[in-house]
């Protein structure tokens, strides 16, 4: 009895995805699905941590996601603000 239930628990956590970010590929603040591109908050965040950086911020996608601050202050200084549309909705 033991046995199966360590099994199952093993074939389980084999089972469970990878964390949702893993395998998310952008290509500006579009992600890009297997059906085409589709405009996400996940993407418009990276897309505007890469401009910051590009400016020489030194900041990440996860860091705009996590402080909604520094994503508004981020956006303010920005020239290009389709990365910011979705800030009005966070």
């Amino acid at each position: 009895m033991m046995k199966n239930l360590r099994l199952c628990m093993l074939a389980a956590a084999l089972a469970l995805p990878a964390p949702a970010n893993a395998h998310i590929l952008c290509n500006g603040t579009f992600q890009v699905l297997p059906t085409g591109q589709l405009s996400t908050p996940y993407c418009q965040d990276e897309d505007l941590a890469q401009r910051a950086r590009s400016q020489g911020v030194a900041v990440t996608g996860d860091a705009v996601r996590r402080h909604p601050g520094l994503k508004a202050s981020l956006c303010a200084g920005s020239q290009d603000l389709s990365a910011c549309a979705s800030s009005a909705n966070d």
